[in-house]
């Protein structure tokens, strides 16, 4: 008898995090770079495959209520996860199924706008993903779009292995789900340290090893524990979704979009030669050996001309989602670390921390007059690219969206008091959440609360029994808990509050 989890994770839940790319003023900014048209800003249809918890599905929902969102997930438990937070914000805008991907290609949905699913595609079989092929196929509107997120080669080449070596551990060892996991990890680090030709002839291979003993270990178990498990090179993604007449569209990665940040200087003559766009991203992927892209596929491009798109971008909205202070002027990128140029990014983050701004008014800010639309925009795409900034929605319907995020807010600070899970708030001048963890989600529910905010999260948290970390070491006493509370909640106040009120996450 085949079991209804088709050799997918379903003894432990996943995670209930929140995926940025799926929103929808994400993915329109990411198609204007690209100079494709893009669906409506609102009224429009979405849909999320493999949802798990449903939080991102939820969040997006809430910070778009003029639009209809659709999700599925196999597992029960992440449907009624889902759907109990959906009733305690009262969203009607949202439809969650428990349903396979196979069973989901009956269901009665509108002509979709957006298809998304995050990673879920590289975790199941190939049957699986045929009938999310279908389901695309059914589904999607001409022009619609497909968000898609998967490992891929060649960047897991080296480290495929260790996947393996973790999950026959895994297989061969008894008792719960994440007891498995932990001895895994823990055999496989012994064997790290051994004299092991596959970690010595692999040194990513090692260095992914101690990653993996950082991150939580729900993730890891959907991640590694899969019997399913297949990174994939982006033209088998391409070819499998031919049938759903689909063709790539573009990154939804905004640093993927600037070659010098990504292609080596001495392999830039031999880039540009590749004239096919899809050949063009597998050697992409080869030069910075890509281990996870996140793609755009679309069903029916409509290229826009130079002028229309100059337009639309001189009108998109932009904001800061990090305090300017602490923005840290350098990312990495495939090349190593990049540092900004202060002449161009100085001014345009002082621009931005006034106030969301179009890309129209800044070329027309005293400090940004010299640069060059091409330039400034670029610098924009960065500073979204490492999640500094997002592109802002238009005015309309703000007041609509307000309230409905005012909603969800609420339901998860209140759900702070309870558990860390939910890390994020949904702002609704960009439609997508903003990261806030649970130390300062119960500072805020304490002022919302007009209470003393550090003894009223104090309260909480010592009643659980958990106390704060400070410098890697566990605080010991309520005095040095409180003081550390105190101090969070003058840095919330001070520098945070700020940002979540110019993101209109809080009024």
């Amino acid at each position: 008898m085949v079991s209804w989890s088709d050799g997918y994770v379903t003894e432990i839940e996943y995670t209930h995090g929140f995926y940025r790319e799926l929103a929808p003023a994400h993915l329109q900014f990411a198609l204007l770079c690209a100079g494709l048209s893009r669906p409506p800003d609102h009224g429009f249809t979405w849909a999320e495959l493999g949802c798990g918890q449903g939080f991102t599905a939820n969040l997006v929902a809430a910070a778009n209520p003029q639009s209809r969102f659709f999700a599925t997930d196999f597992n029960p438990s992440h449907i009624a996860t889902a759907r109990r937070f959906q009733s305690e914000v009262a969203l009607d805008n949202v439809t969650f199924s428990e349903n396979s991907f196979e069973q989901y290609i009956e269901a009665d949905l509108p002509p979709l706008d957006y298809i998304c699913l995050h990673g879920i595609y590289s975790w199941i079989s190939s049957e699986n993903r045929a009938h999310i092929v279908e389901f695309m196929r059914r589904h999607l509107k001409p022009s619609g779009v497909v968000y898609i997120s998967y490992n891929c080669y060649p960047g897991w080449a080296a480290i495929m292995p260790l996947q393996r070596l973790i999950y026959e551990q895994g297989q061969a060892s008894g008792g719960p789900l994440l007891d498995r996991v932990d001895q895994a990890l823990q055999f496989v680090q012994k064997l790290s340290e051994s004299d092991t030709g596959y970690f010595k002839a692999n040194p990513l291979a090692a260095q992914r090893l101690n990653q993996l003993q950082k991150q939580n270990r729900h993730y890891l178990a959907h991640e590694y524990f899969n019997d399913h498990w297949h990174p994939l090179f982006v033209t088998q993604v391409a070819a499998e979704l031919s049938p759903a007449k689909l063709m790539f569209a573009a990154s939804a990665n905004l640093l993927d979009h600037i070659d010098a940040l990504n292609i080596p200087q001495s392999a830039r003559e031999l880039f540009a030669s590749v004239k096919d766009p899809l050949q063009r991203q597998l050697v992409r992927d080869y030069l910075i050996n890509q281990q996870f892209r996140r793609d755009l596929f679309i069903r029916g491009a409509v290229r826009l001309s130079p002028l229309e798109q100059l337009e639309k971008l001189r009108q998109q909205g932009f904001v800061l989602t990090q305090l300017a202070a602490n923005i840290p002027f350098k990312f990495q990128s495939p090349l190593g670390e990049v540092a900004l140029q202060a002449d161009i990014y100085r001014p345009l983050i002082d621009a931005l921390s006034e106030k969301p701004t179009t890309l129209g008014q800044l070329t027309q800010h005293s400090g940004l007059k010299q640069l060059s639309l091409e330039r400034l925009l670029e610098a924009l795409m960065v500073l979204v690219g490492a999640n500094w900034a997002a592109p802002t929605l238009p005015e309309a319907d703000l007041a609509q969206r307000r309230q409905s995020t005012e909603r969800f807010n609420r339901a998860v600070l209140e759900q702070s008091q309870y558990s860390a899970d939910l890390q994020f708030l949904a702002s609704p001048l960009i439609g997508s959440g903003v990261g806030l963890d649970r130390i300062d989600q119960l500072i805020l529910l304490g002022l919302i609360r007009k209470q003393e905010a550090a003894a009223f999260a104090w309260q909480i948290l010592s009643a659980q029994k958990q106390t704060l970390v400070k410098d890697g070491q566990p605080l010991k006493t309520p005095e040095e808990n409180l003081q550390e509370l105190r101090h969070k909640e003058t840095v919330l106040v001070q520098q945070r509050l700020p940002l979540l009120k110019q993101l209109q996450v809080v009024a």
